[in-house]
């Protein structure tokens, strides 16, 4: 279905909610129960943000910022199937192009424990302006990763396409998921990332997971420095080798073992070719960021 919603004399830097459900205001988008789809928000005049907030069962709540335009190659740093004790992922996918979409999804990763790196190849099709949500867990019909798998996805595709990534974090004591995040998927890499944020059991309660995923065609040696939250003194610092498209997951407490410790980190490479997401996990608490 495709329906048309009109936000009329939106003052400049004003700002406008809209609920895609029906509570009863005038703003609402009023969709149909089990709609799952996409949007697209057009202007008459100046420019435009806007970001979702997504809500679902048990309490979760994740948030992703509007993308401006598509791309034909885009990268996803951070794809789980029951990885890391219970988290997965799924991808949502936009077609932008008013042709149909032919969309190649290529991962690479590690499955368990092993340091391997395998690779897992999936096609899908999109209509023209379509949508397609593809989930990366276990239990579904396309699932094309094994249990276990954490690494990153390279999305390729005929026409622009837009997509995101929801993470769900695994259930504690039997119970079903209640938290998740979100992330924008990144057109392309780059040669220095900051991280404003790494914690091994801060004070917030908050222990954090880097994803990086080589964007480039040739192997990437990367520099990870940790610098002191309070003084900005160098904590440690360590150089890793990430083959071409390939993941690597990088666990704070592993190279910050002190409980306690918060702090910032700094990728460098001499290559254009990193994405990296970071992973903040609590207790009742799951967000992530995008590393700039």
């Amino acid at each position: 279905m495709q329906q048309t919603q009109t936000l009329m004399g939106v003052p400049a830097g004003a700002y406008r909610g809209v609920y895609s459900g029906n509570s009863g205001s005038p703003t609402d988008a009023n969709l149909p129960a089990g709609f799952a789809g996409t949007a697209s928000i057009q202007s008459s005049g100046g420019t435009l943000a806007a970001i979702v907030n997504e809500v679902g069962p048990g309490g979760q709540l994740s948030s992703y910022d509007g993308t401006a335009a598509g791309a034909t190659a885009l990268n996803a740093p951070v794809i789980f199937n029951d990885a890391y004790g219970g988290y997965n992922t799924g991808i949502g996918l936009q077609n932008l192009g008013t042709s149909p979409a032919t969309v190649t999804i290529n991962y690479s990763g590690q499955v368990g424990n092993t340091t391997t790196t395998r690779t897992f190849h999936e096609q899908l099709s999109l209509p023209a302006l379509g949508y397609a949500g593809d989930y990366n867990g276990g239990g579904s019909s396309n699932a094309v990763l094994p249990d276990g798998f954490h690494g990153s996805a390279l999305i390729q595709s005929s026409q622009p396409v837009a997509a995101i990534v929801n993470e769900v974090a695994a259930p504690t004591a039997g119970a079903a998921p209640t938290q998740s995040t979100s992330y924008n998927t990144f057109a392309g890499g780059v040669s220095t990332a900051h991280l404003p944020l790494v914690e091994n059991a801060g004070a917030d309660g908050l222990t954090t997971g880097v994803g990086i995923e080589n964007v480039g065609s040739s192997a990437a040696s990367v520099t990870i420095s940790y610098f002191d939250a309070g003084t900005g003194n160098l904590l440690t610092q360590k150089t890793v080798d990430i083959a071409a498209g390939s993941f690597l997951g990088e666990y704070t407490p592993a190279d910050l073992p002190t409980p306690g410790t918060r702090a910032t980190a700094l990728l460098s490479t001499s290559s254009s070719g990193l994405a990296v997401i970071v992973n903040e996990v609590g207790t009742g608490i799951f967000m992530s960021y995008d590393g700039q």
